[in-house]
């Protein structure tokens, strides 16, 4: 019993376990500090005696639920930390049982998600405010993966085209470059690498009516690692 104490309490993350009545067996020292309270007011003791109400009757919902169909439990939740702030919280529970096949309890595990939420939350204010910032431009700007499928495409490349975001966002969309230059522009995209990713090339575009016209573009490779993510086209 005192191994899988110390055991337990070298893993970083809260670990807590309890039987079947949903009253505490056990639990390791992040459990403590994550709840601010001693390991021995918190045995024998359930998350009513422990959390404010609303958690409690959450927490005392999924631990029947999954008494009732054994296995394993996953859900998100905002849980009070001691330190009073109110963190993400992805909890994991597992039912455990006895020789005889009975359910004698179940583990959960607490991992903190509340650093990866902003973070994500952060980049989806960034985009928010890079899409804010190139709609208002008047040069053509788009977004591209390397097997050109368009992720995105402003107002003013969407016009030039005539067309609207969801006839190119998560589609392919290839320039009508002409053909005597489509070589040159293959050529001068895969040129782009890490130490050099941005280049202009131009070329001559194919429009309705058998116009051609010459474009100038500005072009930048977003690396993951060696290979390119995606692409990012300005015209020039």
């Amino acid at each position: 019993v005192q191994f899988l104490q110390q055991l337990i309490d070298t893993i970083p993350s809260p670990v807590y376990y309890k039987d079947p009545r949903c009253a505490y067996l056990g639990c390791n020292t992040a459990f403590e500090s994550y709840l601010g309270i001693p390991r021995a007011k918190i045995l024998g003791r359930t998350d009513a005696d422990l959390l404010p109400p609303d958690i409690a009757a959450l927490t005392r919902e999924k631990d029947l639920f999954l008494l009732d169909h054994r296995g394993i439990q996953s859900y998100q939740v905002k849980f009070p930390h001691a330190d009073r702030t109110t963190r993400e919280v992805l909890v994991k529970k597992a039912t455990y049982h006895d020789t005889r096949g009975k359910i004698a309890g179940f583990i959960g595990v607490f991992l903190d998600i509340t650093d990866r939420i902003r973070a994500e939350e952060q980049v989806r204010e960034s985009e928010q405010r890079f899409r804010a910032v190139v709609q208002d431009q008047t040069d053509m700007i788009f977004r591209y993966l390397p097997n050109r499928t368009v992720l995105f495409a402003n107002d003013a490349f969407l016009a030039y085209f005539g067309k609207r975001s969801e006839d190119v966002t998560g589609y392919i969309f290839r320039l009508p470059v002409h053909p005597d230059d489509q070589a040159g522009v293959e050529a001068h995209f895969a040129s782009l690498s890490p130490t050099h990713p941005v280049g202009t090339t131009e070329f001559r575009s194919l429009h309705e009516g058998g116009q051609v016209r010459w474009q100038q573009w500005i072009n930048r490779a977003f690396f993951d690692e060696l290979k390119p993510s995606f692409f990012e086209m300005t015209v020039g």
